[in-house]
């Protein structure tokens, strides 16, 4: 699953675009208390960071998430998630 949200609203694109995605769209990831510290972490270091496993719907997935900066501006995340 690709995100890539903008920052005035989070997790505006996903794809696939599938039924069990679409729970991902309007998440905040600097305000959800499981992944604050990690996310805070990579947009302070402007590094990539992995985060997980998390129990979603069953599935364990591990997610990979990239800080993007425009301008020197913080944009969003680009995510990567893997279920195993």
């Amino acid at each position: 699953v690709f995100l890539i949200p903008k920052k005035e609203d989070m997790n505006a694109l996903i794809y696939p675009f599938t039924p069990q995605n679409d729970q991902f769209l309007g998440q905040d990831l600097l305000s959800e208390p499981e992944k604050r510290l990690s996310t805070q972490y990579a947009v302070k270091n402007r590094t990539a960071v992995v985060q997980g496993p998390f129990e979603e719907d069953g599935t364990l997935m591990v997610y990979n998430r990239q800080p993007v900066f425009i301008d020197d501006t913080f944009y969003g995340f680009v995510s990567i998630g893997v279920n195993f």
